[in-house]
């Protein structure tokens, strides 16, 4: 069994567009893997997987899901500033 948990800070509305790009599969589960969302003063992600290559998947997901996530909150901030 492999296991992980990761917990991201910041600022509430910025963990709140990462758990938004999350949402989708926020109970994601299969036979061999799955993860869970936590959103309080941070964002934290449970990750179990059976064996390494689901872990792996999983977390390359979960890693281009948060990067897409970061990438259009730095835009709008971005946006924010230039008005």
């Amino acid at each position: 069994m492999y296991a992980a948990e990761i917990r991201i800070s910041g600022e509430k509305a910025f963990l709140k567009a990462c758990a938004a790009s999350l949402e989708p599969e926020a109970q994601f589960s299969t036979d061999r893997a799955s993860y869970q969302i936590k959103l309080n003063s941070d964002l934290k992600i449970k990750i179990e997987a059976k064996d390494a290559i689901a872990f792996r998947a999983t977390v390359n997901s979960l890693s281009g899901l948060l990067a897409t996530a970061e990438q259009a909150w730095k835009a709008e901030e971005h946006k924010k500033a230039k008005e």
